[in-house]
């Protein structure tokens, strides 16, 4: 796993109150801590982890490998969930609300993380390391190309973001995947493996091909390859919506630029940030989007569909 440092203004911004738990009784299954005490239990087992990958896991929910933040734990009996609500946050901190967050104890001791972060400030400073100049420029044409998704929990993305535009976050406050950034680091920051040169094919090699062999390479011998599995196995074969197709596209662009489908997580973050441009896709309001034509699609409503489209068919 490759290291992901905090930066300085993350840390600086971090001054915490002095945390502590909340009133329920230790034997309670629902007992409460306070962000600073969870997110040093989280620093005691995870390595590397910062207070930004702690944001992106709760952007992302319990339901997609993601943690739960509660917000009024010493005021109610049923505190509320606390989200990151797109567009309708003051400003671009997202670390900031975490001061007012509450976690589940459980939660945060059995937690492990399936996907991990790094801040565009931290990649600018690694990514420096091995490019000569204009890191901010290979960032952002990965960025448009759709090889790094840019996640930012109250603006969705950065992307958009021009010099002196206050709209936008830099791109120091974006967070990326770190197995997206590996994958950009293998193929356009490492030296390639010289090209292998074809097998000769000879007489004698094909006397003695074996029926092994011909299946092994059957364009050779004239045959049909094997069908391509399908990007989203179970979406329907006709009537498809406006959302529907949107999802396939997104699908199948991140298949061919990853060679892998896109979890749940990954795909909702792809429409965000960036969306099939054929389908004039748009962020409304909380955690939906839009399309000319069609409804919102709301996070819960996409989550409802990915998993409908990717079950595997009896």
């Amino acid at each position: 796993m490759a290291k992901n440092n905090p930066t300085k203004d993350s840390s600086q911004q971090l001054t915490t109150p002095a945390d502590g738990d909340n009133p329920n009784p230790s034997n309670s299954p629902d007992r409460f801590i306070a962000y600073p005490k969870a997110y040093k239990l989280l620093a005691d087992r995870i390595i590397d982890v910062t207070p930004g990958e702690l944001a992106a896991w709760i952007w992302a929910e319990p339901e997609n490998g993601g943690l739960a933040a509660y917000l009024n734990v010493d005021e109610s009996d049923s505190p509320p969930r606390f989200y990151y609500d797109l567009g309708r946050e003051s400003g671009h901190n997202y670390l900031l609300p975490l001061m007012s967050c509450w976690f589940l104890e459980k939660d945060i001791a059995n937690f492990e993380p399936i996907d991990r972060y790094i801040t565009g400030e931290a990649l600018i400073e690694r990514w420096s390391k091995r490019l000569a100049h204009d890191v901010e420029g290979f960032i952002q044409l990965r960025i448009s190309k759709g090889r790094l998704q840019d996640l930012h929990p109250i603006c969705g993305g950065i992307t958009g973001a021009l010099p002196n535009d206050n709209t936008h976050p830099p791109l120091e406050e974006a967070l990326f995947l770190i197995s997206e950034v590996e994958v950009v680091e293998r193929k356009d920051l490492s030296p390639k493996e010289p090209a292998k040169a074809p097998e000769q094919v000879t007489s004698e090699s094909t006397e003695q091909t074996t029926p092994e062999r011909q299946h092994a390479n059957p364009l050779m011998w004239g045959q049909a390859p094997p069908p391509k599995p399908p990007v989203l196995p179970n979406l329907p074969k006709t009537n498809l919506d406006g959302w529907a197709k949107a999802i396939d596209a997104m699908a199948r662009h991140f298949l061919s630029e990853y060679k892998r489908q896109p979890n749940e997580t990954e795909a909702w973050q792809q429409l965000l940030t960036n969306p099939p441009a054929s389908y004039a896709i748009t962020f409304k309001e909380g955690k939906s989007i839009e399309m000319p034509g069609e409804p919102l699609l709301t996070r819960d409503s996409f989550n409802l569909r990915w998993n409908r489209y990717t079950k595997m068919p009896p």
